[in-house]
């Protein structure tokens, strides 16, 4: 499986930038509309909500490839943070235990530690080649935040490792909406919203059936009658494959 790449800036993210655009063109399409000639009102209204209803989809599209990719990238930066019992998969069912046994042992040992013994505890087993108290001890720290000593740790043992944990925290925030870097997002997404004219359509399409209605009733025989309509599944919230963020 091939490596999730990491993403840019937020305002430089291409779903960003697509979201943004998908906006703009939708705004420029309405206002358009709406001064068209020639055009009834329903007609209007169904345009308009057509283009309301496509815009909120394919930003939705946009924020699913967003998410993804940045989910992506999350649970691989995981898998590269020295946090977990490193357990070979070909080790047999005693090993295993021996192995689990070990890795409790180490991590109750860390969480029992203050963050000054963490460093003291971080560089015996750096001096000794104990991977397993390495892991617990960067185990224990992440789960209590404290970040000081992952990067001594890094700075000292493992620069790559630091990058993945720095990478790894800010993705984090930046995926619960808590950093600041995030406005960008939640300013590109923000919902669309529904436009008048969609609010008055069925409105509007009732009272062109009743006029329809009217005029078969007292038309002549020789005159074929006139459609109703019936808005598409699409025109609906009920039937929308994509029900629009009002």
């Amino acid at each position: 499986m091939a490596t999730p790449p990491p993403l840019p800036h937020p305002k430089d993210d291409p779903a960003v930038h697509a979201a943004r655009t998908t906006r703009a063109a939708y705004l420029d399409a309405v206002a358009r509309i709406r001064v068209q000639g020639n055009v009834t009102e329903l007609d209007r209204a169904r345009a308009i909500n057509k283009a309301w209803r496509s815009t909120v989809a394919e930003m939705r599209g946009h924020y699913r490839d967003l998410t993804g990719r940045r989910q992506a990238r999350l649970s691989w930066l995981e898998q590269q943070l020295p946090i977990r019992p490193d357990i070979p998969a070909d080790a047999s069912a005693a090993d295993r235990q021996v192995l689990l046994a070990a890795w409790r042992t180490a991590l109750d040992a860390a969480r029992a530690a203050d963050a000054e013994q963490r460093l003291t505890m971080l560089e015996d087993a750096e001096r000794y080649g104990d991977a397993t108290t390495v892991r617990a001890v960067l185990a224990a720290a992440v789960d209590d935040s404290q970040w000081p000593t992952v990067e001594r740790w890094a700075a000292a043992a493992n620069p790559e490792a630091g990058q993945h944990f720095t990478e790894w925290r800010e993705l984090r925030t930046l995926m619960t909406g808590a950093s600041i870097d995030n406005l960008w997002v939640s300013q590109a997404f923000a919902a669309v919203p529904k436009p008048d004219e969609s609010a008055q359509l069925p409105r509007l399409v009732d009272a062109y059936n009743d006029k329809v209605m009217r005029h078969n009733a007292t038309r002549a025989r020789t005159t074929p009658p006139r459609a109703l309509i019936e808005l598409a599944p699409e025109e609906t919230d009920a039937g929308a494959t994509e029900a629009p963020a009002a």
